[in-house]
């Protein structure tokens, strides 16, 4: 699938952009700074493009890797705590979370933050627990050089997810001494912060010190008290609900953690897992900005919950197992139904009934574990991997900013975008795109450069309006208008229609290409 608004296309060409400038310590974007994250998202794909080329693989493949060795982890760690069994399954149920399922495949820092903490967490527990402990031994490293990369993947995170770990650990959920000294703190925290500094000393030097101003103070600090992008917030609640479907298909076992997790008291494996868990939901709780990922570093510790007791002990479990699954069963065929029978836009409906395909394959594996059925889990293998490829490959025919991109081919020179401004421009043209408001300051000020392109945003259709449930097109026409009336001359004006998929609308964009600027190798006259 085309790479997906917004964060994906800056990730992915701001490590183009490194390549460009040979700056590998601090990252542009589109020729300006970005200090969103750390740099190891960037290094890694780096590593990738070598490999796989520039394409949305190589973008990816540094979360799909990840993604991987998270299962594998959990696999040994499970077999560690609670034995094959356990460490199998949970591996098998972190690759087919719904929530893993997207952001395991996405060219984001996400997966190698989180795999950097559960390594981490699992040298913690071997710290506290193992019988063979030595100063400077193996996980000493392993806990302190994971944490450095964890940092170095998505900011200060790691250190507070390890932090609110330990902290619940010993006061509530285990509640009883800790051998702290097993961790090294001091010259743990001083072999941690070398590879942070060797990279952030020259990056703040280089920034004027910007990377931290900009980095923590907006995307951290200001994220916290204020909500993102006018998002609503609902402190608690929205993780809770929200846990629901990330955590689908196997949150219907929830009555089998809840087992396991009534056994803290007296079991620290359980108290342990728990403490992880509750980690990343208390730092999130009360944080303005809410994004149903924010707390998936909490996720490899609730699928080792999920399969640490054997059975769903009590009839309630057995009854949530039911009727959670009965209700994601009903709703995923009532919205196949709608899409295939209902007034839908017809461009998506490949791309819906893909997805549907998706969600019913996930079920389909989870409902297999408990009923021991073999059949029901090679039928949801096959439906999830046939939704994926459907729902890719309608995504990919409907996308709209590769079709401009092409467009923007046969201009030879500055390019620049009213209205549409979004961020995979820039990285499926593989050029600086100057970007402005969809108003009429915002075309004056675009016509003023003399843009060998201008494309501009005519009309979009809204997610209800494409789903059939209204029947209301926003249109964004006066600009457009605007704009016909002042390049009727020494331009050259087409069109191009197709799925905004970063804000899920059908948008018309006009593009229009002066004669005088086309590509000499296309047009030599």
């Amino acid at each position: 699938m085309p790479l997906l608004d917004r964060d994906e296309p800056r990730f992915a060409r701001a490590t183009v952009e490194m390549e460009q400038r040979g700056n590998y310590i601090v990252p542009y974007f589109n020729d300006e700074y970005r200090f969103d994250k750390p740099p190891l998202t960037y290094w890694w794909m780096h590593l990738n493009y070598a490999v796989f080329g520039h394409n949305e693989l190589g973008a990816r493949m540094h979360s799909i890797l990840s993604a991987a060795a998270i299962a594998l982890l959990l696999l040994a760690i499970g077999r560690d705590l609670y034995g094959w069994r356990t460490g199998f399954w949970a591996g098998i149920a972190w690759v087919t979370l719904f929530q893993v399922w997207q952001h395991g495949r996405l060219a984001v820092a996400d997966m190698p933050m989180v795999l950097s903490l559960v390594a981490a967490h699992w040298a913690l527990w071997k710290l506290l627990t193992g019988d063979k402990w030595r100063r400077w031994g193996f996980w000493f490293w392993v806990l302190w050089l994971s944490l450095a990369l964890g940092f170095l993947a998505k900011g200060p995170l790691v250190f507070f997810s390890v932090a609110f770990t330990l902290a619940l650990l010993r006061l509530v959920f285990w509640r009883k001494p800790l051998e702290w000294g097993r961790l090294q703190i001091l010259p743990g925290a001083a072999i941690c912060i070398l590879p942070i500094a060797a990279w952030g000393l020259p990056a703040l030097a280089q920034t004027g010190g910007q990377f931290w101003h900009q980095g923590i103070g907006k995307h951290v600090v200001e994220r916290g008290l204020g909500a993102f992008n006018d998002r609503v917030s609902l402190p608690v609640v929205f993780y809770i609900f929200s846990s629901l479907i990330s955590l689908f298909p196997w949150m219907g076992r929830a009555g089998a953690a809840c087992v396991a997790a009534r056994e803290c008291r007296r079991d620290m494996r359980s108290a342990y897992l728990l403490s992880w868990a509750a980690g990343p939901y208390i730092i999130f709780a009360f944080y303005a900005t809410q994004l149903p990922h924010y707390v998936l570093p909490a996720f490899p510790a609730l699928v080792l919950l999920l399969f640490a007791a054997p059975g769903m002990d009590g009839k309630w479990a057995r009854r949530w197992f039911v009727g959670y699954h009965a209700l994601f069963g009903a709703i995923i065929v009532g919205m196949a139904v709608w899409l295939m029978l209902g007034p839908v836009f017809l461009p998506i409906r490949p791309m819906m009934l893909g997805f549907c395909a998706v969600l019913m394959g996930l079920m389909f594996i989870a409902v297999s574990f408990e009923r021991r059925s073999a059949i029901r889990m090679a039928m949801g293998i096959v439906m999830l991997i046939a939704g994926s490829m459907l729902s890719g490959i309608g995504m990919r025919r409907v996308a709209i900013s590769p079709q401009i991109a092409l467009q923007a081919q046969e201009a030879d020179g500055a390019l620049a975008a009213v209205g549409y401004t979004e961020p995979s421009l820039v990285y499926y043209a593989g050029r600086t795109w100057h970007m402005y408001p969809g108003t009429a300051e915002g075309l004056e000020e675009a016509l003023l450069r003399r843009p060998a392109m201008i494309a501009v945003l005519r009309k979009q259709m809204d997610m209800n309006t494409m789903l059939g449930f209204a029947h209301k097109t926003i249109k964004v026409c006066e600009e457009a208008l605007l704009a016909e009336k002042r390049l009727n001359e020494g331009y050259i004006h087409g069109s191009v229609d197709g799925l905004n998929i970063g804000r899920f609308t059908w948008a018309s964009v006009d593009l229009y290409i002066d004669i005088d600027q086309l590509a000499p190798e296309l047009y030599p006259q």
